[in-house]
């Protein structure tokens, strides 16, 4: 509901922008939850404690302040996923090709560098290398949806994450890895801010509500796909799941650069 609700109140002008400083923020909290293990600690209840004041507050605060929305979402249809896949199938597959690629590198590469021989400390941090540049390379990739086209930083953004992936295997240090992991992060993200950015510039009304719903949706199955396949590889091959990640964010490239073009036509 939220980025239907963003995309329904900003013009196109500063679309690229906001949706940029969204995906920064949603990037912050996927990165603060982890960081505030050690200090609620896990012993008891009291970390459950806190996020529900927390959830609760935030409902608090959406409530008061949406008294003063001027615009909001419209109603959406009973079919209006349908519509919308039918409508922008390459839009969901942007969706798809993040969820693949985003829970591929949060879940399975960093029990690919334990299984490689780094620490598990050094596996904590990949992690964070992930959430952390990545939030701070939105609001940079949302200006750059601004001031060129959308498409063409879309199909960039699938083309380094896929070099991105396939450099793992190539790569032993730990700062080149560091790095590559931290470009794989913020270039995976990118297509999010990208499809976010697209969805507001291709639709209004009720299409604009079900097709924030269609991303939830696919991105869910973009997420159970990339956590089984590349686990599965991985146990018959520990090279393969980034290689197959790779390979499959390159493949998703030329396809967005073949469907946006042809969108453009």
């Amino acid at each position: 509901m939220s980025e239907a609700w963003l995309n329904a109140a900003c013009p196109d002008r500063l679309r690229g922008r906001i949706s940029g400083a969204y995906g920064a923020g949603m990037c912050a909290g996927f990165a603060a939850g982890p960081l505030a293990i050690p200090l609620v600690g896990t012993e008891d209840g009291f970390a459950f404690a806190l996020i529900a004041v927390y959830v609760a507050f935030v409902a608090f605060v959406s409530v008061m302040l949406g008294r003063f929305a001027r615009t909001r979402p419209e109603a959406a249809s009973a079919r209006g996923l349908i519509d919308f896949a039918r409508a922008a199938p390459l839009l969901l597959l942007m969706v798809l090709a993040f969820g693949y690629s985003d829970i591929a590198a949060i879940s399975t590469i960093p029990l690919y560098f334990v299984a490689r021989g780094y620490s598990e400390n050094f596996a904590a941090l990949v992690v964070s290398m992930v959430a952390l540049p990545t939030a701070l390379a939105q609001p940079l990739v949302g200006w750059l949806l601004d001031r060129v086209p959308r498409s063409l930083v879309a199909v960039a953004s699938a083309a380094l994450c896929g070099a991105s992936f396939l450099a793992l295997p190539l790569l032993s240090g730990e700062v080149p890895l560091l790095l590559a992991i931290s470009l794989l992060g913020a270039t995976s993200f990118s297509l999010y801010t990208c499809a976010l950015t697209l969805l507001g510039d291709r639709f209004r009304g009720g299409l604009l509500v079900s097709g924030a719903a269609a991303y939830s949706l696919i991105y869910a199955i973009g997420s159970a796909a990339g956590s089984s396949s590349t686990g599965l590889i991985m146990d018959w091959s520990l090279d393969g799941a980034p290689i197959l990640t790779g390979t499959l964010m390159l493949v998703f490239a030329v396809i967005f650069a073949i469907g946006l073009r042809e969108a453009r036509r």
